[in-house]
């Protein structure tokens, strides 16, 4: 998986450097406008996002099987040339459901941070196509009205993060994008109760969404 992941990184980092850089100041000069994201002025892209977010096990599905509010704040500067760019948010989403046996009430919150590598591939002067890779850090706090399992669970861990999606320029610093986003971590909660045993779930899954941004 690590060596996936070094191959990743390096395949990223070739493909987006090469034969952009010829073009960048001059795309600059004739639209300032609608290149603000090439530009030697604008160093730093933060950005507010919201989407909807669904678990990717089944069972997690099962029981949380309503809402799903993903709402995260990004940034973005740039690593090298423009085209490779270091990437953090922080997000929070929420979903809510019943209990499996009893159908009693349930309720989780993941507050996810993440930091990454942003590959940029700009496929019009207003369009440029993304994709993102790196670890996330989950901070997981459940609750269940069930008589069989514990009524508050909290647990945190390291897991991964990918996403990908397009950006539009439609004006000066401004910035609209669609993404897609898939997330894997897998963490242990522990149960105090007795004969009740802890489980290890993916708390992680898919989000679908859109953002708006603006580079200073």
């Amino acid at each position: 998986m690590l060596r996936l992941g070094s191959f990743i990184f390096i395949f990223l980092f070739i493909v987006s450097t090469h034969g952009f850089t010829k073009n960048q100041e001059a795309l600059c000069l004739e639209k300032p406008c609608l290149t603000h994201a090439l530009c030697p002025d604008t160093w730093l892209a933060l950005e507010a996002k919201v989407g909807y977010f669904f678990f990717s096990d089944a069972k997690m599905r099962k029981v949380y099987d309503q809402g799903g509010l993903d709402l995260q704040v990004s940034g973005a500067f740039p690593l090298y040339e423009r085209w490779l760019q270091v990437y953090s948010s922080v997000e929070y989403l929420e979903r809510h459901g019943r209990s499996l046996r009893g159908k009693q009430k349930a309720k989780i919150w993941e507050i996810p941070l993440s930091l990454g590598l942003r590959s940029v591939f700009p496929i019009y002067q207003q369009v440029h196509y993304f994709i993102t890779i790196g670890p996330r850090y989950f901070f997981v706090q459940a609750h269940n009205d069930s008589s069989y399992v514990e009524r508050n669970i909290s647990e945190n861990g390291l897991g991964g993060f990918a996403n990908t999606g397009f950006k539009f320029f439609p004006c000066a610093n401004l910035s609209l994008d669609i993404f897609g986003e898939y997330s894997y971590g897998r963490l242990h909660f522990h149960s105090s109760r007795h004969n009740s045993y802890g489980q290890t779930v993916q708390v992680g899954g898919f989000t679908f969404g859109a953002g708006l941004g603006y580079a200073f």
